[in-house]
């Protein structure tokens, strides 16, 4: 948490680290300063859209 914001990206990154995932890539950005690319309940109220995650599993070549 941050003041009165929840850093849901931190909280899922938290979470798969927990469970065992090494790399973890975020594409950063802040719904509540983006209105250009991200919905925002606190910032637009109940007229907003919805946002998801998407995580993949890839297998790990050995050699590159």
């Amino acid at each position: 948490m941050r003041g009165d914001r929840l850093d849901l990206a931190v909280v899922c990154e938290q979470q798969l680290r927990a469970a065992g995932v090494r790399e973890v890539r975020r594409l950063g950005g802040c719904t509540a300063c983006e209105r250009e690319r991200f919905f925002s309940y606190r910032r637009d109220g109940a007229a907003t859209g919805r946002q998801g995650v998407l995580v993949v599993k890839q297998r790990v070549r050995d050699g590159g």
